[in-house]
């Protein structure tokens, strides 16, 4: 039996429904409105100041990939242009 499944919920007309939890990503079998595993909705709640300290590091991630992201994507770019006038020259030496 799948920790995640509401078992209780297969005595109701729309209770064997499979599902994805919203914050895990989890699939579950449960009622057919259901957004959260078992598992994620007897978690405790989170505190306001734990949810702005997840969101802060989450933005903080983001930026630090897409910082080195457009540094890799700048980096191809010398390397191509680079490359493209080193082609240029051989072409025009003959």
């Amino acid at each position: 039996m799948n920790p995640k499944d509401f078992p209780e919920d297969a005595v109701h007309e729309n209770g064997n429904y499979e599902n994805k939890c919203v914050v895990c990503g989890s699939h579950f079998i449960g009622l057919k409105r259901r957004v959260l595993c078992k598992e994620c909705y007897q978690r405790p709640p989170v505190t306001f100041s734990q949810r702005i300290a997840e969101l802060e590091e989450a933005v903080r991630v983001l930026a630090h990939d897409r910082v080195h992201g457009i540094a890799d994507m700048i980096g191809a770019a010398v390397i191509n242009n680079h490359t493209a006038r080193a082609a240029v020259e051989k072409a025009r030496k003959g």
